[in-house]
């Protein structure tokens, strides 16, 4: 399975086939580590299989420009057509050949090439639109593939330029967590549940992380460490500045969405770190340092802090399902008016809280059954430790899942 599998991926396919088909050129900006030769093959197939002809794919040199790549694409699949040896956008364009796509990949870390391809997208963009204005159809489109280099391209009339910045979605983590779950089973339920809230908190703009998780199986803090450090994204962020790294983690405890809902990386800092796959934004619109940064950062707080915010997605639906328990057998066993023992106490509270519930068995209910009164106070704790923002640990966490197994 690759990204381009995963519903985000296969979204962001469907949109530059949909530019393409619409008689527009695209390019498609990559962070490091995303597949562009995967894109390009399962892209081919999108556009075939939708009857829009074949593409053509062409991986250009490190140090070849982009104009020369077109003209060498162009000239080498005309059909029956004259070729001018001048360059001439206005003329190519109209040249039919053995496809209705171009796609080139190109592969650069200049500044003067980076300019150069800026210059060429925009001409390739006015001379389409000089045809059309001609009443002519351009004879093919072009999708490029660039690096993550700064100057990027911008989007003209004829040109549409996507990032992969702010793409990954909660269904991408729960379509790969599915995926590794039917390929490696964790030993019990317990770990299962587990390692579902590190991947809710550590895989938001990495869904790969998932794979690393089901495959180290961590249950510590120092696990998650260990297992982060051999990973690439670490070793790139070991050679990144640290300063960056920090700055951008004191951003991210800002309010999810205020400020960068839809806003692409504004700072050569921040660009930086998004072009080595170690910063984004999730679905939140909250920015996200990519784990392995931290470690090598070594904030080690923050990742611990990403944690918790996985166990508090997780956690606590399964805090109300203990309470829920735990309330229709205290109905069972001691009849339905067991919560008005007291009439000082707040019934709303002790019916849908399991805070006040355990508080009101303790004082109130002598007559509990001891193993909902265990019951309580393990959920209780599991409650209070991530409402607090607080690391549970996997030994409280599996104590209390297997007093609820032995309640059902």
């Amino acid at each position: 399975m690759t990204p381009w599998d995963l519903p985000s991926g296969r979204a962001f396919l469907d949109q530059v086939a949909d530019v393409l088909k619409g008689g527009r050129h695209c390019v498609a900006v990559l962070p490091v580590g995303l597949d562009s030769a995967d894109l390009t093959g399962k892209l081919s197939q999108n556009l075939y299989n939708a009857g829009a002809g074949v593409c053509i794919e062409n991986v250009a040199p490190l140090d070849k420009p982009l104009e020369s790549m077109i003209q060498n694409v162009i000239t080498d699949h005309a059909l029956e057509v004259e070729v001018r040896a001048d360059f001439d956008f206005e003329h190519l364009l109209q040249i039919d050949i053995a496809a209705s796509f171009v796609i080139i990949t190109l592969s650069y870390s200049d500044l003067r090439l980076a300019k150069a391809t800026a210059a060429t997208l925009i001409d390739l963009s006015h001379n389409s639109k000089r045809l059309k204005d001609k009443g002519l159809t351009p004879k093919w489109s072009l999708l490029v593939l660039v690096p993550p280099v700064r100057p990027l391209p911008k989007s003209e009339i004829f040109l549409e330029v996507l990032y992969w910045w702010g793409r990954w979605r909660r269904t991408d983590l729960e379509f790969t967590f599915d995926f590794c779950l039917n390929k490696c089973s964790p030993p019990d339920e317990a770990l299962g549940w587990w390692i579902y809230s590190l991947g809710q908190g550590l895989a938001a703009t990495d869904p790969w992380f998932l794979f690393e998780l089901f495959n180290n199986m961590p249950t510590t803090i120092d696990d998650v460490s260990a297992m982060l450090e051999k990973m690439p994204a670490t070793e790139l962020a070991a050679l990144s500045d640290s300063a960056i790294i920090i700055e951008a983690d004191r951003e991210s405890y800002g309010p999810p969405g205020l400020i960068r809902s839809g806003g692409f990386p504004k700072t050569d800092q921040e660009f930086e770190l998004w072009r080595l796959g170690l910063l984004d934004i999730d679905w939140m619109g909250r920015l996200v340092v990519h784990p392995g940064a931290l470690v090598a950062a070594k904030r080690i707080i923050s990742l611990e802090r990403m944690i918790c915010r996985g166990q508090q997605q997780v956690f606590t639906a399964l805090v109300h399902d203990a309470q829920g328990y735990i309330r229709a057998k205290l109905t069972e066993t001691l009849g339905d008016d067991w919560h008005k023992k007291s009439p000082f106490d707040d019934w709303d509270d002790i019916l849908h809280d399991i805070g006040p519930l355990t508080k009101y068995i303790r004082q109130n209910l002598r007559t509990c059954p001891p193993v909902l009164r265990d019951l309580a106070y393990a959920w209780c704790e599991v409650r209070h430790t991530v409402a607090h923002n607080k690391l549970l640990s996997f030994d409280k966490f599996k104590k209390a899942l297997e007093l609820l197994w032995q309640k059902i």
